[in-house]
């Protein structure tokens, strides 16, 4: 059993905020951010903290990508505010807008005697998808409530937290531990790129010790985009191909070589003789009979 105390640990949240969040029309997702937002700055007696999508994503249990738009779209609303942009080092410092005033996100604006739940006699199957209000969000409800569309999204997630999961391992193995703004920037690779060709270039920038690894690797990338590198038997395909000539060029000019040698000591041969033949034609010229 969790023995859940005050003495433990707790968050300070004005009683009025918690009275009006429960009146906006946010979904699961967003409320979820909004609760680690609130752990991490009001949590430590804050503001404000800088918070990665990957931190985020982490501690709800959510995808990264997913969490990064419905990040953006609570920032767009007025309801998260970017206080400061990420840095090399440091992720954007994020903080909770707390003048709900001023938030684009719909509000239940039901008189008292209307019931809290008016279409409640309608069969089972539509409760969850009914909203607290208009007629347009029903069907977003009913297609994130699908079992079919759930099953996929979560099949699509396994393969995205496989791949930046084995990017993050190697990176900790052959680097150094991860920050969440060097997570950020794998996970932007990722979804310009795959996590495949991720892997590889980290790979590479590892073995060739630049001083700025991540703009090393951002830098392979770009290179292998513009060739239209998809994959990694793309990329070993046209290694292969560059070795392949490289070693052409190398044995035609080693031909070359040997042949210009063996035409120098032609043309020393027929310098010699030249000068011989002038001699003995000026003994000719010199003799008197």
């Amino acid at each position: 059993m969790s023995d859940v105390q005050t003495e433990n640990g707790f968050t300070r949240v004005a009683n009025e905020l918690l009275e009006q969040i429960a009146k906006f029309k946010f979904n699961g997702t967003e409320f979820r951010i909004i609760m680690i937002i609130w752990r991490y700055t009001y949590g430590f007696n804050r503001k404000s903290h800088p918070l990665s999508t990957s931190f985020i994503a982490e501690a709800i249990g959510i995808d990264n990508s997913r969490v990064r738009k419905v990040l953006k779209g609570l920032i767009d609303l007025n309801v998260i505010q970017v206080l400061e942009e990420a840095t090399f080092n440091e992720s954007r410092i994020l903080s909770f807008n707390k003048n709900y005033a001023v938030w684009g996100v719909e509000k239940d604006q039901r008189g008292e005697k209307e019931p809290l739940h008016p279409k409640r006699t309608q069969p089972q199957g539509l409760k969850r998808t009914q909203p607290q209000g208009s007629k347009t969000t029903p069907k977003k409800e009913t297609i994130k409530d699908n079992p079919k569309e759930i099953n996929k999204q979560s099949r699509t997630s396994v393969v995205v937290d496989l791949g930046f999961g084995e990017i993050i391992r190697f990176y900790e193995k052959n680097v150094g531990p991860i920050i969440p703004h060097i997570a950020d920037e794998f996970q932007c690779m990722v979804d310009e790129n795959n996590s495949e060709l991720v892997l590889l270039a980290l790979k590479k920038s590892v073995e060739a010790r630049p001083k700025k690894l991540i703009n090393y690797l951002n830098g392979i990338l770009r290179n292998w985009k513009s060739r239209n590198l998809k994959t990694a038997r793309d990329v070993e395909a046209h290694e292969a191909a560059n070795e392949r000539e490289a070693a052409g060029y190398g044995t035609h000019r080693t031909s070359i070589a040997g042949d210009d040698a063996i035409q120098s000591k032609i043309d020393a041969a027929n310098e010699r003789r030249k000068r011989l033949a002038g001699i003995e034609s000026d003994r000719d010229t010199n003799c008197s009979f």
